[in-house]
Parts: structure tokens; sequence; C-alpha cells
């Protein structure tokens, strides 16, 4: 199969749970994601979209949810598990060896060991399969790249099949979001190598991972163990503390740029504003930095 990031339509969701993800906020496509999720929040024919979030720091999103939890990041799989467990015994019997794979989920177990509510999950389940096709669970983002990400994501893909949401409020191919090629498991291998002293120099561009990702990534621990960090930051952070050399990077709305956010579909953006510091596009420091390398 391809990796790809699908496009969720928050606009056409009823009921949209988010696992330690904030699609407001995070990534390029936060804007269309802002709009979409404002309209399922407007008033239409009596009804307002709901909207509930787990996670382990107050996001955008998790400030304006219905429902918010705090859970710690190893909480969301099993969160996301134990409802798999649920809504497959709601699904056609194509989905009955499902619950059979994750009988260690019980709800009432995971809600005792997580500090949820008791019966919450059995509530959203039935909740989630009413809507079947008119709901949208999405999870990912830095809580994804733990050890248990991989379960995190492939039961939420799970999860919107059973309830019939691909191609309505799930949507790929085409619609497919083309943002970005790395995977969660990519950024464990490099975390990996760093541990193991195998990369001698590392470029950050923009990410405060010293921050985002979940402490037990050990990410300082590792960035430690590189000879040499450069980072490009617009902004002074605890990553960029940790570099050996950091160049003032342009905010965004000081930049030129382009990308191809969907297949076929290709952008370019300009400066709304100048420079009102002394920055650099980041573009423009890495191809000064290629210049001198190889001069």
């Amino acid at each position: 199969g391809q990796y790809v990031v699908p496009h969720f339509r928050f606009d056409r969701s009823q009921v949209t749970v988010l696992l330690g993800v904030d699609p407001v906020a995070d990534g390029p496509h936060a804007l269309e994601a802002q709009r979409e999720l404002a309209e399922s929040r407007r008033l239409q024919h009596g009804k307002i979209g709901r909207l509930l979030a787990f996670e382990p720091l107050m996001s955008s999103a998790g400030s304006i949810a219905d429902e918010r939890y705090r859970v710690g990041p190893e909480a969301l799989a099993d969160i996301a598990l134990s409802l798999v467990q649920l809504v497959s015994a709601r699904a056609p019997q194509e989905y009955a060896w499902v619950g059979k794979k994750v009988t260690a989920y019980g709800p009432a177990g995971v809600e005792k060991k997580h500090h949820l509510r008791s019966g919450l999950l059995t509530e959203l389940a039935d909740e989630l399969w009413d809507h079947r096709g008119k709901c949208l669970l999405v999870a990912g983002g830095p809580n994804a790249t733990s050890s248990s990400g991989p379960a995190l994501l492939n039961a939420v893909n799970l999860l919107n099949s059973m309830l019939e949401n691909d191609g309505i409020t799930v949507q790929v191919g085409t619609q497919a979001h083309q943002h970005a090629a790395g995977t969660p498991g990519g950024l464990q291998d490099l975390l990996g190598r760093m541990q193991n002293s195998q990369i001698e120099a590392l470029v950050i561009v923009d990410l405060d991972l010293a921050y985002r990702l979940a402490p037990g990534l050990k990410f300082v621990e590792a960035l430690k163990k590189v000879p040499f960090k450069l980072g490009m930051f617009t902004h002074r952070h605890a990553t960029g503390k940790l570099c050996d050399i950091v160049m003032p990077n342009h905010h965004f709305l000081e930049s030129w740029s382009d990308g191809e956010p969907k297949k076929g579909l290709f952008t370019m953006g300009q400066p709304t504003i100048q420079p009102l510091w002394d920055t650099r596009e980041k573009e423009q420091s890495l191809l000064r930095l290629a210049r001198m390398a190889s001069s």
C-alpha cells in the first residue's frame, strides 16, 4: 500500500473524536480544518456537530470541544482499541473476527486504568454507531510517534471503515493530502540511529520536538548524542536551546512558498509583509550552506 494522509471532512461529521491530535493548529492544512470544523459546529436542522477530545496536553481543538478528557499518550491506543471492540460487536458479521483480536481492551478495564468515567466508552461507541457515515475519528501528530502509535493509527483507520466513513468523512485517492512523506516508523528509526551515535549532523526546521514529542521517546537524550545540531526557527523554544547553531527563519507571512497539497493541485504563496527582523528564508539559508560546503 501507499502511505497517505486522508482528507478529513470535518464539515460532514456530526460526531468527531480527536485522539491526541489538533487538526486546527498542526500541519499545513490547519486552515482548511478550521473552516470545516467551524462549519460542523454551526446550527443546522436544529443540531450542532459534537466534538470530543482525548489528549495529553491542552490543544486549540480541545479547548472548544464539548467533552475533553486529559489522558496520557499511552492511553490513546488503549481507548481506540477498546472502541474497536465495542464497535465490532455492532458491525456486520464480516468484522466479527476483529473483536476477538482486542479482547484485552475491554471498556471497563481501559476506563479504570486511565481514570475515565465508567460507561464513557460504551456510550461513545453507541453514539458513533448511531451516526455511522456521519462521524469521524482522527489520530496522529506527535502522540502517534510513540511505540503504540502504529496501533493507534491502525485502530482509528479500522474504526472509520467499520463506521462506514470511508469516502464520506474520510477521503483518499486524489483528495488525500501530500504534505509529508515521513511516517511514525521513520521517526522512531531516526531516534534509534541518534541513540546509537549513527547521526553526525542533524538539521531541524521549525519543529520544537523537545516539547512536542512524548517523553518516552527520549528525544532530548538522543539529540545530545548528535555531534552537530543546526536549527532553523522563527522563535526561541526548547529544541533551539539544544542546537549548536540557530539560524533565524522567516515567519510564514514573510515567506514565499509552493507545494502540491493534493495530487494535481499546485499552489504558490507569496509574502504578505516585509521581514520584520534580520531573518532569512530557510531555502535561502540551505542554499548558502550548500555553496559554502562545496567551495
